[in-house]
């Protein structure tokens, strides 16, 4: 039995082992070479208990064209590194040898969950440049059908994240949500997915009996639709003790700081179905409060401007009553 020799030994090209070390090392955690910037400087380096873990970029989440370096202290993620620049298209090239119109449809496959935003942008710059006035009806048009490609974009997200947690139930109701609308474009686009629909002045054609029919059936039970599927994630308590964190407690600290006298600002997003965020109640009970020259018995007990005094308060500690409905993100 021979003995084995290690890669930097001066093995054999034809050892299997040598070229297996070398690809892996292209897509090693830490980069082969010196610190660039004080953020890699930081970042590359491990505190206690910490590990890097390297995600992509051919990952199911990141569907090959994201490349994530995660550190982690267990199973808490306490920074990231997003390596771009594994997807690139030539969209700039492919645009340079094409006119105004041709164009327009490199840039549908830029974004191809909400196409429609994409055409958008160009179609704009290219009215402005040549100083041309839309129609009324075809901004009407470019809203209707963009407002329904952002519903279905944003149902989807929400469906592909809680698959990322773990839940299959919300991409599937995703899917058929999307299906409606995707229906009910193709109906006056002419596509499902990379619609080519907005033109420079306007739009390629007008609405139809097909798409309006197809969107008053959509629109009379939407609302019920997107309200449970959104239920079906605000009242899952794995969902939402995974979802619920930091960034809880600096959206309220963001609201309270801009002065806004609305309950709304000072609310937890995520806490209005399960009880309030400990984060923001302990901060708010050991908090320091100013000496009253009141005695407290002989002044009636009232809330205050940051208070909240419904359940679903950030600052409450009661659980929201079971016949509440949660409301929409």
């Amino acid at each position: 039995m021979t003995a084995t020799k290690h890669p930097g030994q001066h093995a054999s090209a034809d050892d299997p082992r040598v070229m297996l070390d070398e690809q892996i090392g292209i897509f090693e955690p830490i980069p082969p070479y010196p610190p660039r910037t004080e953020r890699e400087a930081e970042f590359y380096t491990l505190g206690d208990g910490e590990m890097f873990i390297n995600i992509g970029p051919q990952h199911p989440s990141t569907h090959g064209v994201l490349r994530v370096v995660l550190k982690i202290r267990g199973e808490q993620v306490v920074d990231l590194d997003p390596v771009l620049g594994y997807l690139h298209r030539g969209v700039e090239k492919l645009c340079e040898n094409a006119d105004y119109h041709q164009a327009i449809c490199y840039t549908d496959p830029l974004e191809y969950v909400s196409s429609l935003f994409m055409e958008w942008a160009p179609v704009m710059a290219f009215e402005k440049l040549l100083d041309v006035r839309v129609p009324r009806r075809a901004e009407y048009i470019r809203v209707l059908t963009g407002e329904l490609n952002r519903v279905m974009s944003h149902v989807m997200f929400v469906g592909w994240m809680a698959l990322d947690l773990g839940g299959l139930t919300p991409i599937l109701w995703g899917f058929i949500e999307r299906d409606e609308i995707v229906e009910m474009l193709a109906a006056v686009t002419g596509q499902r997915m990379l619609f080519n629909y907005f033109r420079i002045g306007g739009v390629n054609g007008d609405l139809n009996h097909d798409f309006m029919s197809r969107l008053g059936r959509w629109m009379s039970h939407a609302t019920s639709q997107l309200e449970s599927e959104l239920t079906l994630l605000n009242e899952n308590e794995i969902f939402v003790r995974r979802m619920r964190g930091p960034t809880c407690c600096a959206w309220t600290r963001s609201g309270r700081a801009s002065g806004s006298s609305t309950s709304a600002s000072t609310r937890c997003p995520t806490a209005r179905s399960w009880p309030s965020c400990r984060d923001c109640s302990d901060r708010d009970r050991v908090g320091p409060t100013p000496p009253s020259r009141v005695p407290a018995a002989s002044t009636p007990r009232t809330p205050s401007a940051t208070a909240r005094t419904s359940p679903s308060g950030c600052g409450s500690t009661t659980r929201a009553s079971s016949t509440s409905r949660p409301s929409a993100w």
